[in-house]
């Protein structure tokens, strides 16, 4: 089952590019979509999972852990959504930040283990701790090296906003992640996509559609686009099934760090074959091929 998941990889991340791109096509309504996603995504996991539910499987909700872990997975969505729109041009300096995230995922992990004594998670035993703070060392230089001419000729829109991303993001994964596996993941997946709906629904009645005007806007946008956000809908369903298969069998290290490299790849080969774009130069290609072979040196 653990090889079984990460051959699942590629067609999540695939889809997951696909439902980025047409958020970003949609941005002025982000949080509207993000409840549609939310929304069709929760009755979608009730429908295929009815006749497992069981109110035994649901302790987690007596666990404030749960809480803190959606208050950062929603503060991670708003920022990484308001993160990609500043740097749609080139999707792959918002993906190279998660090289950040995956350079402190192991420092997080051992904090969180300390801090909250999970019992049943799936952990990763690394030879001596001087593995763990070279293989960060190794990846902060070379997501440095990465970054420096893009810093300097300022073609990263937002710098606090991409830094802001790795940092929530590296937490909110490895926590929810963590919580799947301490509990029954689909059952938590189930309440976590609802808590989503209902903050996306409570952030888009302040901020999107608090006028006829832009309720107006809305309806022409859902009746033009409709196709668009019928994949977007389908897409995030098929994710929701994939991640909990995924994170049920694996370390939350090491979805990290097949996620986050897969989706830069995918990103790669999706702008060349069918956007005709090279997204990244002779540089940034060589350092992408140093930061996947320290990940395999020190990660298997």
């Amino acid at each position: 089952m653990v090889l079984f998941s990460y051959l699942l990889f590629p067609f999540l991340l695939f889809i997951t590019l696909n439902i980025q791109k047409i958020q970003n096509k949609h941005y002025d309504f982000k949080y509207f979509n993000s409840a549609i996603l939310a929304l069709f995504g929760t009755v979608f996991l009730l429908i295929i999972n009815f006749n497992k539910l069981n109110i035994e499987h649901f302790q987690f909700l007596k666990d404030y852990k749960f809480y803190i872990a959606q208050f950062l997975s929603v503060i991670y969505i708003i920022i990484q959504i308001k993160t990609r729109k500043y740097n749609e041009h080139n999707l792959n300096i918002c993906y190279f930040a998660n090289f950040l995230s995956i350079a402190i995922i192991p420092f997080i992990s051992i904090l969180l283990m300390y801090l909250f004594d999970f019992k049943n998670t799936i952990e990763i035993k690394y030879d001596n701790f001087y593995d763990v703070i070279l293989l960060s060392i190794s990846l902060f230089v070379l997501s440095f090296i990465f970054y420096l001419d893009k810093i300097k000729n300022k073609s990263i829109n937002k710098i606090n906003w991409l830094f802001s991303s790795f940092l929530v993001g590296a937490f909110s994964v490895v926590f929810s992640s963590k919580l799947m596996q301490e509990y029954e993941p689909t059952n938590y997946m189930i309440v976590a996509t609802f808590l989503n709906l209902i903050s996306f629904l409570i952030i888009t009645s302040l901020k999107e559609i608090n006028n006829i005007k832009k309720i107006k806007t809305l309806n022409k946008s859902l009746i033009k686009h409709k196709s668009n956000y019928f994949f977007m809908v389908l897409g995030y369903c098929v994710t929701l099934n994939i991640n909990i298969i995924i994170i049920s069998n694996i370390a939350a290290e090491h979805y990290s760090i097949v996620r986050n490299v897969g989706i830069i790849l995918i990103n790669y080969f999706y702008s060349y074959y069918y956007e005709k774009i090279n997204i990244v130069n002779t540089k940034d290609s060589i350092v992408l091929f140093l930061i996947i072979s320290v990940l395999i040196i020190f990660t298997t």
